[in-house]
């Protein structure tokens, strides 16, 4: 007790900001635990989840359309923790580990103490994070990995001439990107940003951005090597990442503005692109629908490297010669954060699955949750079936959708975050560039290369809530400086 005395905070700002911190840890600590007694060992009705299980005890790269990172943490984890139930509880943890991390990120920025509580509540508190966690699914890991190393990254801003936070930083980015492509951006604006920052020196700064690039290489070099000795496939993404970006740009696609490369006329669509009623992810999910499914007669992707070139080559046609269009359906995905209504091509339904629809229908198909239970489950983990308790699972439902951040939230914290660039200058500025920089490519990168969908939403929250917390505290500081004119110009005429 007296040691814990002699670490509690004298001031008083200090002991309320820990004291929140503390009640947030419990009730997100009390949210995961209502997940863990709904239903064990987890919510298995996805078809993504049999994939990540079966690459965590197979071939880890025998899936053409998946990062590896993640199963490889589940197979490793596997080795320590064997009940499957046990995986996800420790994914639980990173969640509420998730939440501390922002708070203490924000903290070190300046600002008033309690202001890294409003990260940590969207983080802990967020019933949607807390069903992702609870199935076999990237987003756990790589929120929790994403949020340290943006920690490293505000330590290294900290630590002039202490490279081993900047190299802590590149590894942490590098995993990320092996555990979702959408990490490998983040890299874009990390790397200049170490680059630019002040420092005492030169030498200083060359070395940290030296730290950073080297730390992501440690990752990243082996990780494209055993790609290639695996697949014969230089890279970080997968395989046949370029699917996405082709469903991305399809429905737009006119080739009357540019020659299609010799193999691919069959992409282009006599119907012009205002008249088109085909969506996004119809392109990669309905052979029916999809030219390039129907060419190669494949299901939204091909595992022959071949057919992918030439995929890439009329993609990348499309938007060299469309840009204004592309830029306009990136704008459409981005806004679909705030409302799911199609912007510029109207004669098509709503973008992507809706959370409603996602959350309670698809993630619990009976017949993918029997294949979990016949497969993966039994045959990896040892588990004969689901203990589930149906009321209990309403009710965390509910719960979800009462916390969930639906189109008016996110535009509060999108709108806030971009007051984090006007910060007072010196370290909170750098901060804010930093954490906007990562909160924005976050957003924009899933509708820019796939689809916005109601999982991709969630990833961005925390750097983004970080950021508007920031952004908040810039506006409270514009109103305070306000009423101390208008009370020194009263004093004046008075």
């Amino acid at each position: 007790m007296q040691a814990i005395s002699n670490r509690w905070p004298r001031e008083r700002d200090q002991r309320i900001a820990l004291i929140g911190l503390l009640v947030l840890l419990i009730l997100g600590a009390l949210v995961r635990l209502g997940w863990m007694y709904a239903i064990r060992p987890a919510i298995v009705g996805y078809s993504d989840e049999i994939s990540y299980m079966n690459l965590a005890n197979g071939d880890l790269w025998s899936d053409p359309t998946r990062e590896v990172g993640y199963p490889l943490f589940l197979r490793l984890v596997g080795h320590v923790i064997e009940p499957l139930s046990g995986i996800i509880l420790l994914q639980h943890a990173l969640g509420l580990a998730t939440g501390v991390i922002l708070f203490a990120t924000v903290r070190r920025i300046g600002g008033p103490q309690w202001l890294g509580l409003l990260p940590a509540a969207v983080v802990m508190l967020n019933g949607t994070e807390a069903i992702l966690e609870h199935m076999v699914l990237t987003e756990a890991l790589f929120i929790f990995v994403l949020a340290g190393a943006v920690y490293c990254a505000v330590r290294t801003s900290q630590s002039d001439g202490d490279w081993r936070w900047a190299a802590a930083t590149g590894v942490l980015f590098g995993v990320a990107a092996t555990v979702r492509v959408v990490g490998l951006p983040l890299l874009l604006v990390v790397v200049p940003w170490v680059a630019f920052m002040a420092a005492r020196s030169h030498r200083v700064r060359l070395l940290r951005t030296a730290a950073v690039v080297v730390g992501a290489a440690a990752v990243l070099g082996p990780y494209v090597i055993s790609h290639h000795a695996a697949r014969d496939h230089w890279g970080v993404g997968p395989r046949a990442g370029i699917w996405n970006l082709y469903a991305r740009v399809a429905p737009f696609a006119d080739c009357r503005r540019f020659t299609p490369p010799p193999g691919t006329e069959r992409l282009c669509e006599a119907t012009p692109p205002e008249q088109r009623t085909t969506a996004v992810e119809e392109y990669n999910y309905a052979p029916h629908l999809s030219p390039a499914d129907q060419l190669w007669g494949v299901n939204g992707y091909s595992d022959d490297p071949a057919v992918n070139k030439l995929l890439g080559q009329w993609t990348r046609q499309v938007i060299i010669h469309q840009p204004w269009d592309y830029f306009r359906t990136v704008v459409e995905g981005v806004g679909a954060y705030i409302v799911r209504t199609r912007l510029v091509f109207a004669n098509r339904h709503g973008i992507g699955a809706p959370y409603e629809h996602y959350y309670r229908v698809s993630i619990w198909d009976p017949v993918r949750i029997q294949g979990a239970i016949a497969g993966p489950l039994t045959q990896y983990y040892d588990t004969r079936g689901l203990l589930q308790r149906q009321d209990w699972v309403e009710r965390m439902l509910d719960y979800e959708e009462y916390t969930r951040m639906k189109g008016p939230h996110m535009f509060v914290l999108m709108s806030l975050s971009v007051f984090a660039l006007f910060l007072p200058r010196g370290h909170p500025r750098r901060m804010g560039t930093l954490l906007f920089g990562l909160a924005w490519m976050s957003l924009v990168i899933p509708p820019a290369t796939h689809w916005w969908d109601a999982r991709a939403a969630i990833v961005p929250l925390g750097p983004l809530a970080a950021t508007a917390a920031l952004g908040a505290w810039q506006l409270g500081r514009w109103a305070a400086r306000l009423r101390r004119g208008r009370v020194s110009a009263a004093a004046a005429r008075g």
